[in-house]
């Protein structure tokens, strides 16, 4: 969902009451959207990867069921759990879930595959994030709430594939995982 937040921050925000100050928050949430990247940026060698992507994806689902939750009160509590909970999904993507898939491809893919594998995951990024972009207005339109406890559910989905299958990859070398993965 987070081509929805970025392109849609501001109908998001003036749906639950927000009013005129939809824009300047907007323009907040994509503030807090370039900090939390240096903040991954330095957080990605000391807490490893998996466990970013956990914590990430943990915040984006609690940001995600919090919006569900408010969504439709149009009140002014409402308003400001939304555009607090529109930055916390900032802030696990931005750390997490935006930068690190893409440090995991090339530790991940074996050499012989890794330009074309990469080129792959990289055009299947793309359309899914069109596809997000795309229906998001029509979900959005239908019900605010159950939009967002939809992708709240993609959220748990993905902490449920990095539990599973996800190897921790910070200090070691491309051989071993290599190794460990054509193994599995």
């Amino acid at each position: 969902g987070i081509n929805a937040v970025v392109f849609f921050a501001g109908e998001i925000l003036l749906a639950t009451g927000i009013g005129h100050d939809a824009n300047d928050v907007a323009v907040g949430v994509a503030v807090i959207q370039v900090l939390a990247t240096f903040a991954g940026v330095l957080l990605v060698e000391r807490m490893g990867r998996r466990p970013l992507l956990l914590a990430s994806s943990t915040l984006m689902a609690s940001a995600c069921f919090a919006i569900a939750a408010t969504a439709e009160a149009s009140s002014a509590t409402a308003a400001r759990v939304t555009a607090a909970a529109l930055m916390l999904y900032m802030v696990g993507f931005s750390t997490g879930m935006g930068p690190v898939p893409w440090l995991m491809l090339s530790e991940l893919m074996p050499q012989n595959v890794r330009g074309g594998a990469t080129g792959l995951v990289a055009a299947i990024n793309w359309i899914c994030g069109m596809a997000c972009a795309a229906t998001f207005p029509v979900l959005f339109a239908f019900s605010p709430s159950t939009t967002f406890g939809l992708y709240g559910g993609v959220c748990l989905c993905a902490i449920a594939f990095v539990r599973v299958a996800v190897p921790e990859t910070k200090g070691r070398s491309l051989e071993s995982l290599e190794v460990e993965l054509a193994a599995r």
